[in-house]
């Protein structure tokens, strides 16, 4: 047993809430909730159990409503007869009403000393919800991205694995006609090389050798004549759509000579 040399000459320490501090702890409504009171107590010279409890303002616990109520008191650590305990007061269920000041109270027979915390509504997800929508924004924007350069790709290839074959009962020979414009009046409106490319290469690859769609192109499949225009026209019935490449003969210019062209052109058509 202690000598009585020993004995405290000072109330008990609240260790937890600090005292002289504010302390604020932010809670979800609803949520269950426990508040931890620590104290340490010296050596009093009496086997007696700690003095803590909690109170509410003016009001201790037994006078509040029954989702709130206090633990009983640990023992955390013991030596020489002093003590280290822990109070806790238990939410079963947090409500608008017990957002407040709450006091944990700690005493021997030489004084008194209190720590306390208040309780402040949470609003939750707001730090989440802020980075759950930017993410969604740039998801939102790459997906965008990504279709404005690829959207014929994704079309095709959707209509390739879900779409239905629209080209079985239309009694078509070719499922599209592809046309563009080839004129050489004295070198004042011609097709340059990228647009032929793109007509007599790139489009046939992709459309017929990866999707299997079946094109009719005059200068690859009609055999030149002076019936030329009498079989393209005949021939564009035949095909399920029309592919036009836009080329500068069909844009506004000022020749006279181009404008004539842009005129047969769209006749043809």
């Amino acid at each position: 047993m202690p000598s009585p040399s020993l004995q405290t000459t000072h109330p008990p320490r609240v260790l937890f809430p600090p005292e002289k501090q504010d302390t604020v702890t932010e809670v979800i409504a609803g949520m269950p909730l426990s508040l931890d009171c620590k104290a340490f107590f010296g050596y009093s010279g009496e086997n007696k159990q700690p003095i803590v409890y909690w109170m509410k303002g003016e009001k201790f616990v037994e006078e509040l409503a029954g989702h709130i109520k206090e633990s009983e008191v640990r023992i955390l650590k013991e030596h020489l007869g002093e003590r280290e305990v822990q109070l806790s007061l238990i939410f079963d269920a947090v409500e608008e009403a017990d957002l407040d000041n709450y006091t944990c109270y700690v005493e021997n027979h030489i004084g008194r000393r209190s720590g306390s915390v208040f309780l402040r509504k949470k609003y939750m997800y707001r730090l989440e919800l802020a980075g759950g929508l930017g993410i969604i924004l740039l998801l939102l924007g790459v997906l965008t991205a990504f279709y404005k350069c690829y959207n014929l790709e994704i079309v095709l290839c959707y209509r390739r694995h879900f779409g239905s074959d629209e080209t079985e009962d239309d009694n078509k020979e070719y499922d599209a006609y592809l046309y563009y414009t080839k004129v050489d009046f004295n070198s004042l409106c011609r097709m340059n090389d990228d647009e032929e490319t793109l007509a007599l290469e790139i489009l046939p690859d992709v459309l017929e050798n990866q999707y299997g769609y079946k094109l009719f192109i005059p200068d690859r499949d009609l055999i030149p004549s002076s019936k030329a225009v009498y079989h393209s026209r005949c021939l564009t019935g035949n095909a399920g759509t029309r592919l036009k490449v836009v080329t500068p003969a069909l844009t506004p210019g000022p020749s006279e000579v181009c404008a004539e062209s842009k005129k047969e052109v769209h006749a043809f058509v």
